[in-house]
Order: C-alpha cells, then sequence, then structure tokens
C-alpha cells in the first residue's frame, strides 16, 4: 500500500525551479550585453559620421577630391527576370571624363563618398 504523499515541494522540484530561474537571468543579461554593444557600436558610427561629413563639407576640401574610374555591375537575378532576356548582369563604365571624384582624406572614420562634378550648362543664345 502506497502511503499518500504530503503537500510541498521536494528537492528536485526546487531545484528545476532555481535551474529555470538562473536560465532566464543568464538569458536577459545576454540580451542586455547585446543591447549595450549595439547602442555603443551605434554610437561610435554616429559620431565617425558626424566627424566625417563635418570636414567633407568644408569648402577647402574640395582640393582634396579626387578624379577616379570606376566600374558598376547590375546583377539581374534570373528567376525574377522573364525568360527571353539573356543577359546575368549589366556593367556600366564610369570614366574619368564621366566627373566622378571621391574624397582622399576619410578622417580616420573609413568613409568614402563619391561625387559627380557637372559641367555648367551654356544657354546658347
Amino acid at each position: 500500500m502506497m502511503k499518500n504523499r504530503k503537500s510541498g515541494t521536494t528537492m528536485i522540484e526546487t531545484l528545476v525551479a532555481f535551474l529555470v530561474v538562473v536560465l532566464i537571468t543568464a538569458m536577459f543579461s545576454k540580451v542586455v550585453s547585446v543591447s549595450v554593444h549595439m547602442l555603443n557600436s551605434s554610437r561610435k558610427v554616429l559620431a565617425n559620421t558626424e566627424k566625417f561629413n563635418e570636414q567633407y563639407y568644408k569648402y577647402e576640401n574640395l582640393n582634396n577630391m579626387k578624379t577616379s574610374s570606376m566600374d558598376l555591375y547590375l546583377e539581374i537575378d534570373k528567376e525574377q527576370a522573364t525568360v527571353l532576356n539573356g543577359a546575368s548582369y549589366v556593367e556600366l563604365n564610369l570614366s574619368r571624363e564621366s566627373g566622378l571624384k571621391y574624397n582622399v582624406n576619410d578622417w580616420g572614420t573609413g568613409f568614402v563618398m563619391y561625387t559627380f562634378e557637372v559641367p555648367e550648362a551654356s544657354t546658347g543664345k
């Protein structure tokens, strides 16, 4: 004959409950640490962007621009494109005459900004 169990918790139930609490606490602390890391990374990117933009848009920075050439490629997803289109990519070649310029100095930020120098249009009157 089995005796009826008295009310209360056993040692195993207490250990399992404690383990669950520890796991929840560990997961929460991991979420907080990832959030802090992302916040610090975002602040660093914002600071670098502000530093770069502050220097980039100064008038004397115009002398630090270098004319360049560049090849741009556009890949075509053949599954999304029509069957009759046999192209797999499109190439756009920008020569030095295109007016593409980029900044030589990045002021320690690692950023590069490209601009196009557009010749003034003549009115032809």
